[in-house]
């Protein structure tokens, strides 16, 4: 049986299907994630990720983690992709947890096998080569839980999830309020080293509720280095490591081992608290 290594290896090796993102492209200039789908109003083009499309959806996702967090205690996640491509994925025995909107598009909400863990939900690299890459399947959003945890990018999410569009974490799954934190992965640049976190306020009004999103943008992990270590670091340009030192992006998660509980809080602790430290 092939070592973490070895496997990592071999899957780089493999030859790259990548495929220019459909739904989402990153605006260096404005450093904001913008959909691709022009807008109904004359004279305006992309617009910016909006949450509020895509609330309903990701309750529906949080309460599945929920489910999975009180059976389990680990980690889960699910794949957001188009009707067209849920039908497919449903066809060969991938289950459906329901249907809504991300942004401006309608998805499919799908469970792929996985092998769940305190610190870590994996993909197996097989499937998502053959039955998401190879099959031309685009996923619109990637989401995964931090059950009771902040929601951030871990490090082992900034060198692993290398699906080739947004991903999304939801943390503190147990408040009434959502706390999300996403990115967007471009292969062979470090947009997903910039996130964006998101807290919810839901104010209570006469004849109903409604949401207010506050979004702090936030670089937990980069290729590029830091000339200071303030909140909103800034970088000096020309350091992303994109050669072939790098890991290829091979659509999914480059195969590891789970880490320990242990690791897993170190790693937390840690990044927490260079956060109180900014």
């Amino acid at each position: 049986m092939k070592t973490p290594e070895e496997m990592a290896e071999y899957f780089r090796s493999m030859p790259s299907k990548k495929r220019e993102n459909p739904y989402w492209e990153f605006d260096s200039e404005t450093e904001s994630v913008k959909t691709k789908l022009m807008s109904i109003t004359p004279g305006v083009g992309e617009k910016p990720f909006s949450l509020e499309q895509s609330v309903s959806t990701i309750l529906m996702v949080r309460e599945f983690f929920r489910r999975f967090y009180e059976s389990f205690h680990t980690e889960a996640q699910v794949l957001c992709v188009t009707r067209e491509d849920g039908e497919k994925l449903n066809k060969i025995g991938i289950p459906v947890l329901g249907q809504g909107e991300i942004g401006p598009y309608e998805v499919t909400v799908m469970v792929l096998p996985q092998d769940n863990h305190m610190g870590t939900s994996v993909i197996g690299e097989s499937l998502w080569q053959e039955r998401i890459v190879n099959a031309g399947i685009v996923p619109i959003l990637r989401i995964h839980s931090h059950h009771m945890l902040d929601p951030y990018q871990s490090g082992t999410d900034y060198s692993t999830l290398n699906s080739g569009t947004l991903e999304m974490v939801i943390g503190k799954i147990f408040n009434e309020e959502l706390h999300l934190c996403y990115w967007l992965d471009v292969p062979g640049t470090d947009t997903k080293a910039q996130t964006f976190v998101v807290t919810e306020s839901i104010i209570k009004e006469d004849g109903g509720e409604r949401s207010k999103f506050v979004t702090i943008p936030r670089v937990f992990h980069s290729a590029v280095k830091p000339v200071d270590s303030g909140f909103m670091s800034k970088f000096e340009p020309g350091t992303v490591d994109t050669g072939s030192s790098a890991p290829d992006r091979i659509g999914g998660q480059l195969p590891r081992a789970a880490k320990s509980m242990e690791r897993f809080k170190e790693e937390y602790i840690a990044e927490n608290a260079a956060e109180d430290d900014d």
